[in-house]
């Protein structure tokens, strides 16, 4: 997830570097698997609500690819 998170950011400075101020902070990496959900949930989030990145076909698809991993990870956290 985080390295899915960690292309996305780079994707987004690629295209809009004046949104880095909008991004999640990085954090030091505590090793806990809620920490880097959380931290991606909040990182698709920015995306989503900035209707002019969402318009961006690789933008979108790789927020999509980032909810798919957290929702997937969150299914197995379950069992």
């Amino acid at each position: 997830m985080i390295k899915r998170a960690r292309e996305l950011h780079k994707a987004v400075y690629a295209v809009a570097p004046d949104e880095k101020e909008k991004m999640p902070k990085k954090r030091e990496s505590s090793g806990l698997l809620e920490d880097e959900i959380e931290y991606c949930n909040e990182l698709s989030e920015v995306i989503d609500a900035d209707s002019r990145m969402e318009v961006i076909e690789t933008l979108r698809e790789q927020n999509n690819y980032l909810k798919e991993g957290v929702a997937d990870t969150q299914i197995e956290i379950e069992y």
